[in-house]
């Protein structure tokens, strides 16, 4: 549920379906890196929830730079903040 609204938050990504949704993969699998646990379905759930259609051709744009931007503006301890499991990042 937080990595809906952390998508929705950063208003998000690029691969599956827009680059909007692509950030709840990109999300996913930078809190795997920092050791943390995503639940299963939790990505897919993200995506679902941010159809192409909700997006303004701005924000969609602003998704594409997020991509690039995620590991340099986030640190483990941000991602933390969304799956708190109790894994320590690193």
């Amino acid at each position: 549920m937080r990595l809906i609204l952390s998508c929705a938050a950063l208003v998000a990504l690029t691969a599956c379906a827009n680059p909007c949704a692509d950030m709840c993969k990109e999300i996913a699998a930078y809190a795997e890196e920092c050791g943390y646990t995503v639940p299963d379905g939790e990505p897919q759930a993200c995506i679902e929830a941010s159809p192409r259609s909700a997006f303004t051709p701005e924000e969609l744009e602003v998704c594409r730079g997020a991509a690039d931007d995620l590991r340099e503006e986030w640190t483990c301890e941000d991602v933390g903040d969304y799956f708190d499991d109790g894994a320590a990042a690193e």
